[in-house]
């Protein structure tokens, strides 16, 4: 497990399209429930201890939150990302 992934919170995210003018498509979290299969292992193997992401966690994983490493999993509301970023233009 690199340092960076053991040291830094995990932010569950994908890009969209770069609109014309804008540096970046917004870049807003993912559903969080889209990386359970890979949270375990991942936690397993001594990976961050906060999580940022979209929506609510399964029961299993808010306990293993609890139990297994003190992990926080810090949950957003959908369309964040796209109001944050309606602000940012690319100035090239």
């Amino acid at each position: 497990m690199p340092a960076y992934m053991r040291d830094h919170a995990v932010y569950y995210a994908g890009p969209a399209k770069t609109p014309a003018g804008y540096a970046s498509g917004s870049f807003g979290p993912t559903t969080a429930g889209r990386m359970t299969p890979m949270w375990i292992g991942f936690q397993a193997a001594g990976g961050s201890l906060v999580m940022l992401a979209k929506g609510n966690r399964s029961a299993g994983v808010t306990a293993a939150c609890q139990k297994v490493r003190r992990v926080f999993y810090l949950g957003s509301i959908g369309g964040a990302a796209g109001q944050a970023g309606a602000g940012l233009h690319y100035q090239g």
